[in-house]
């Protein structure tokens, strides 16, 4: 813990000199796919609306929900919804920018959840975690860093399943589905964008321009051009 607090701290001071002006917010850089790079069209877009400057930075993925609930990240862009459960200094912005699926990953057809005697998961990811949680798995729950060490360890049938987020594993599809994996959803998902608490004056703004922003369709063409 006290090396986290270290890094956050250095992190702190690197980017305080990044955000030198009161009106840039700062974000770590996502995973890049398209639901990733339409997340950050649509929050860039609604920050300039809002006076903005919305800045990607570069970040320990693994450590960016602790960053963003010490201050030193001023939010997530798209996290599920139950963030605030573990890290309360981060708000939900309560209409979702996103939608997703979490998919079960086995060889076995017609196995459920709590058939599979063990299952991995990406270990930051929030999502997969909740649900196992919320449906008292009792298995092995192997947790790991990338979505390639997930489906290697699938693959070479070190685990039961593996439980993921559709985006995440779509462009291994066609390499699963040529080893008879089976990939079916069991939970859709909704994906939030975030702030810190010392921007909670900026929330009610934030819904409105994404209010505004779903009813003109901008919304909409945006997830046209990223295909999604």
């Amino acid at each position: 813990m006290k090396i986290i607090r270290h890094a956050l701290t250095l992190y702190l001071l690197i980017f305080s000199a990044i955000a030198s002006s009161s009106n840039t917010l700062l974000f770590n850089r996502p995973a890049d796919n398209p639901q990733s790079r339409y997340a950050v069209e649509l929050m860039t877009l609604v920050y300039k609306q809002l006076g903005y400057t919305l800045k990607i930075v570069d970040f320990d993925y693994q450590s960016a929900l602790v960053a963003a609930n010490e201050g030193v990240l001023d939010g997530q862009l798209g996290r599920v919804s139950d963030v605030s459960e573990q890290y309360p200094a981060l708000i939900k912005i309560n209409m979702p920018i996103l939608h997703s699926n979490l998919q079960l990953l086995s060889y076995c057809e017609k196995c459920s959840v709590s058939e599979s005697s063990s299952i991995v998961i990406i270990g930051s990811h929030l999502a997969p975690a909740g649900y196992l949680k919320a449906h008292d798995y009792k298995g092995e729950l192997i947790k790991v860093k990338s979505s390639s060490t997930q489906l290697n360890l699938l693959i070479q049938k070190k685990v039961s399943a593996a439980l993921a987020i559709d985006f995440h594993i779509k462009k291994y599809l066609d390499k699963l589905q040529s080893l008879d994996i089976t990939n079916r959803a069991v939970h859709k998902i909704n994906i939030y964008h975030y702030v810190h608490k010392k921007h909670t004056k900026l929330v009610p703004k934030i819904n409105q321009v994404l209010e505004k922003m779903m009813e003109k369709g901008t919304i909409k063409m945006l997830k046209q051009k990223y295909g999604i």
